[in-house]
């Protein structure tokens, strides 16, 4: 099967679901700093599908109102080509509307160096969802 490569004009989707495990620590005014995993299954809107793997940390309010957060993310397709992407949300900890910023890129990805993208994410228990949108 033939996959034609991506253009800069178009929109670009995708989407993550995998598992999530974080490491939190508790301040004594109830705020967090955690560091974070996720990894599991990717596909995008051009047929392409492989893996991904986010690295990072992330503190949070005694409320749980996000203050920072700070997340590598590699996506590996069956082909072997790479894109890595940094993750920025200021919603809840439990999930909201961020976005990424694609900053390096391998073979057919090669077009969406340096894009932005939407994404949203959902947690329940251990799973992570997202869906991204970029332009």
């Amino acid at each position: 099967m033939f996959i034609k490569p991506i253009l800069a004009e178009e929109v670009y989707k995708f989407e993550f679901n995998g598992n999530f495990t974080e490491k939190t620590v508790t301040l004594s005014d109830k705020s967090t700093f955690s560091s974070l995993n996720s990894n599991g299954a990717f596909s995008d809107n051009k047929g392409n599908i492989g893996r991904y793997e986010c690295n990072g940390i992330r503190e949070a309010t005694n409320k749980g109102k996000l203050i920072d957060i700070n997340v590598l993310c590699e996506v590996t397709d069956k082909d072997l080509d790479k894109l890595w992407m940094k993750a920025k949300r200021l919603t809840d900890k439990a999930g909201g509307v961020g976005s990424y910023r694609i900053i390096d890129t391998t073979g057919k990805f090669k077009m969406l160096e340096g894009k932005a993208c939407t994404y949203a994410v959902t947690f329940f228990n251990e799973i992570i969802f997202v869906k991204a949108v970029c332009k």
